[in-house]
This record gives C-alpha cells, sequence and structure tokens, in this order.
C-alpha cells in the first residue's frame, strides 16, 4: 500500500499553516520516444514520430474504449520546458481520463467524471486577490514542484541520451532547445524517466518474449527463445 498523500504527513502538522490541503494525481506515463537502443538483436531502427501513449489514444479511440483523444502528450510533460509543461496539464485538465486527479482535504474535486469549477473550489487556497484564473495559478505551482530538484540521492544510469523528445503530437508553441528547456537534474520527472529508461527493451518486445516463454514446454532451456 503506498502513503496516504492526501493529508499532511504528521511531522509536517507541527508548521503553522492555513487553508486546505490540495493534492494532485498524475500519471505521467512513458516520457521518452524509442531509441534504437531499445531494440532486440537483429530488427532494424525506424525512427517513430509519435509517443506510446498518443499511439494508444488512437487505438482505444478505433475500438471504442474512448469517445475522444486526450491532447496531453507526456513528452510535453517531460521536455522541461515550462511552455510545453503549461500546456500539457491544460489538457490533462480538459480531458482528465484516468491520468488527472485532484484533491482537496482528502475529497476528489476534479476527475474524468467529477470537473468542478476549479475557480471555486480553489478560491481558499491561493491567497490572492486578484482576477487570474486559479487553474493557471495551479498549473504554474505544479510546475514549479515538478521542475524542483529534490535532496541528492543515488540516481540510476540511464542509457538514454538527452535529447528534446519531440512527438508528433506535442505542442509546436515552443521550440527552444536551450538548457532550461531540459528537466532538472534530480527532479521527479527526471527521476522517473531515469527509471523508464533503464529498460533495454520496449514493452512490445518484453510482452512478445512473455508469450514464447508462456508457451514454450517447462522443461524448455530459454536460453533458446528469441
Amino acid at each position: 500500500m503506498l502513503p496516504d498523500y492526501c493529508s499532511l504527513p504528521p511531522h509536517l502538522k507541527n508548521y503553522p499553516s492555513f487553508g486546505p490541503v490540495i493534492s494532485v494525481e498524475i500519471k505521467p506515463k512513458q516520457g521518452f520516444m524509442l531509441q534504437d537502443e531499445f531494440l532486440l538483436p537483429g530488427q532494424s531502427f525506424v525512427p517513430m514520430r509519435m509517443c506510446r501513449f498518443c499511439m494508444m489514444q488512437q487505438y482505444k479511440v478505433k475500438q471504442g474504449v474512448i469517445s475522444e483523444k486526450s491532447g496531453y502528450c507526456p513528452t510535453d510533460l517531460y521536455s522541461g520546458c515550462p511552455i510545453r509543461m503549461r500546456h500539457s496539464l491544460k489538457m490533462l485538465l480538459k480531458t482528465p481520463q484516468n491520468n488527472f486527479r485532484i484533491f482537496k482535504d482528502q475529497k476528489l474535486i476534479y476527475s474524468e467524471e467529477k470537473k468542478s469549477n476549479l475557480n471555486d473550489v480553489l478560491s481558499d487556497f491561493f491567497d490572492v486577490n486578484d482576477k487570474l484564473s486559479y487553474s493557471d495559478l495551479l498549473c504554474t505551482l505544479i510546475i514549479q514542484v515538478l521542475l524542483r530538484p529534490l535532496e541528492a540521492v543515488n540516481l540510476p544510469i540511464s542509457s538514454a541520451k538527452k535529447v528534446s523528445q519531440m512527438c508528433i503530437n506535442a505542442y509546436s508553441g515552443c521550440s527552444k532547445f536551450d538548457p532550461c528547456h531540459f528537466l532538472p537534474v534530480g527532479c521527479v520527472l527526471d527521476k522517473i524517466l531515469r527509471v523508464q529508461t533503464l529498460a533495454s527493451f520496449c514493452i512490445s518486445d518484453v510482452y512478445s518474449l512473455y508469450l514464447k516463454i508462456k508457451s514454450c514446454n517447462t522443461h524448455q532451456r530459454f536460453d533458446n527463445i528469441g
């Protein structure tokens, strides 16, 4: 069981605070495009123009699993570019599906099934008197949290190339590739991406190997698979 992150942990309750506790649940999905180092021996590399999430969105619409594609693209969120990250969060707000939820004092206030007016439900969270959209303020806060480097820990070494990932469905409103448009080392998205890219094969190849293993005689050596 994961810890309950919808409420403040006990050690933080000793600090002065006011207002509700807001927690945001994001399922960021795979944040990189397939590279040639993820291929099985003997496979030829064909550059991918679309990330796995966007391909699955098209498939789900075709199969009737969902009625419309999400405008969210993981490569925007993982880009480190504030403009692309803001766009990705706006798209998650527009079509949360099962990838985005907001809780207020442990109660669900925003999801695919429950789209509350954020300007109403967040009015006691943001201490501002101007007419800024609270959803915009929330997106800004989320971006700051996601890009904030955490305390130094041993990070897994990934073989993934540090290049800007650009899915064909990614937001085209910003094409800057300068250093401020990459994920800061040690931020939560950087850590997630490092773990994701530790994989040697893409998921479809792993599943193919699994099916081969499953169909083999239990006494057959797995060395001959593939």
